[in-house]
């Protein structure tokens, strides 16, 4: 949406850039980065590190700590999660469909309709995949489906 310029590139000019660890979940340092708000979970290129024979992954970050974690390998299991919490929920018809549903959801898009169960109360949901999704990532949206018919969505947590 920002046309052929780098997202990092495009932000650098309206934040300010600290820089902060790069680090495994075992808490190993393994490099630096130019600060925590440039990364998404998932995202190999632009990391600042190669890793070696595998490249590494973001698998997580904490803004307010200004550390990104990270993992090697496209597959690795730290990249995937088998639900989600989500907020900011807007049903389409204007009501919430009865809770819990079975309904299937995307949380990329282009992504196949994966199926999930919802469900919850008050402004949160919670979201169980029957297959674990890669890179849930905080801030991005989860669009919920009955057939081809959008049934609404919400914010990841």
């Amino acid at each position: 949406f920002i046309g052929k310029i780098a997202m990092k590139d495009f932000l650098k000019p309206q934040l300010t850039s600290r820089a902060g660890q790069l680090l495994t979940s075992d808490g190993t340092v393994v490099g630096t980065h130019e600060g925590a708000q440039y990364y998404t979970v998932g995202q190999r290129h632009g990391i600042g590190y190669g890793g070696g024979d595998a490249p590494y992954y973001v698998t997580g970050k904490d803004i307010k700590k200004n550390i990104v974690t990270v993992a090697k390998g496209r597959d690795n299991p730290e990249l995937f999660r088998e639900g989600l919490v989500c907020s900011h929920i807007h049903w389409i018809s204007g009501t919430a469909p009865k809770l819990p549903f079975s309904c299937r959801a995307r949380i990329r898009y282009r992504q196949p309709l994966q199926r999930c169960r919802v469900k919850g109360r008050g402004k949160k949901l919670g979201v169980l995949f029957d297959s674990s999704q890669r890179a849930v990532t905080p801030g991005q949206s989860i669009v919920f489906y009955k057939g081809l018919v959008v049934l609404g969505g919400g914010i990841i947590e």
